[in-house]
This record gives C-alpha cells, structure tokens and sequence, in this order.
C-alpha cells in the first residue's frame, strides 16, 4: 500500500504530462523562451514527486534520489518528445528535452534537502 501512496502522484503527473503534451494548439504566454520555462517548472514537479516516492519508498541516500531521479526526468522527458512528433502541430526540440531533465534535477533537490535536514536531526 505505501507504495501506491508513493508513487501514484508520480504515475498522475506522468498522466497530465503526457495529455498536455497531446494537445494540439496549446497558447503559452509569449515572453523569450516561455516554453523552456514551462517545460522546467512541469518537469520540476515531476522530479519532486519522483525524490519524494524515492526517498520514502525506498529510503535512498540523497546523492542517489537526486542521480534517478534526474535520470528519469530526462527519460520520461524523451519519451515525451518522442510522443509529440506524432501530434501534427508540436514537434521534438533538444531544448525542450534538456528544460526537462534540469526540472526533474531541480525538483529532486526540494524532498533531497528536506530529507538530508531530517537524517542530520536524527543523528
């Protein structure tokens, strides 16, 4: 059961993710580069729920939720662009995919330094 309780944010994130990244004409606000940003503030809350089921579902180190954790930003995030060369009006940008995995890392850090906070409390 604590694992579904885990990693079910993980899996509905996932889920929004990929819908988002489905729909066709989607207006952003237009500022330089408001599409990385978006990109790194979605894929930040992804690694934050990925660090979170990490560190209480496995009770990793710190080094190692935020090494996964990145990893898997930028392997879900590949798949992502993968996905949107199939949606007529979207298409696969290497940027795009470098703004994911810097989101997942920098989500991760937010549960890692809680984590870290409480482990040095303990001891």
């Amino acid at each position: 059961m604590s694992f579904l309780k885990n990693w079910t944010p993980v899996a509905i994130w996932a889920g929004f993710i990929f819908y988002m990244s489905g729909k066709e004409g989607v207006n952003l606000p237009s500022f330089p580069y408001s599409d990385k940003m978006i990109h790194i503030c979605v894929y930040a809350m992804f690694g934050f729920f990925v660090a979170r089921a990490l560190a209480r579902a496995h009770g990793l180190e710190a080094y190692k939720i935020i090494i996964i954790t990145a990893l898997l930003a930028g392997f879900y995030g590949m798949t992502d662009e993968i996905h949107q060369t199939f949606v007529s009006t979207r298409s696969a940008e290497l940027l795009d995919l470098i703004a994911d995995f810097l989101g997942g890392f920098l989500g991760s850090l937010f549960p890692t330094f809680s984590i870290s906070t409480s482990q040095r409390h303990l001891t």
